[in-house]
């Protein structure tokens, strides 16, 4: 997600903003604060997508870059998977923790 993001912002800002955004990145994975980074690679995408949002039909070489970089599964049969393995693990860790 990480590259893409680095990518897109290229693509749409043409500057050298990117670095700060490896940076930051490798600061919040160093740290081990995995949401912080998911929500600040979210944050940029979505600035970034705000700029270009009317001209994106003229640059379709863009969706493919915004698919990865906003995390967006297209698969539906993967997201309902995903859903299942989620609601699964939950029930595991509340029954877990009921008994105790």
């Amino acid at each position: 997600m990480v590259k893409s993001t680095i990518g897109f912002n290229d693509m749409v800002n043409q500057n050298d903003s990117s670095q700060i955004i490896q940076r930051k990145y490798d600061y919040f994975v160093k740290n081990s604060m995995i949401s912080d980074c998911y929500f600040y690679l979210g944050y940029i995408n979505k600035d970034n997508f705000i700029k270009i949002k009317d001209t994106l039909t003229r640059n379709p070489d863009l969706i493919h870059v915004l698919k990865t970089a906003f995390d967006i599964e297209a698969d539906s049969n993967v997201l309902l998977q995903q859903a299942d393995l989620i609601q699964n693990s939950c029930n595991v860790l509340l029954a877990a923790g009921l008994k105790q």
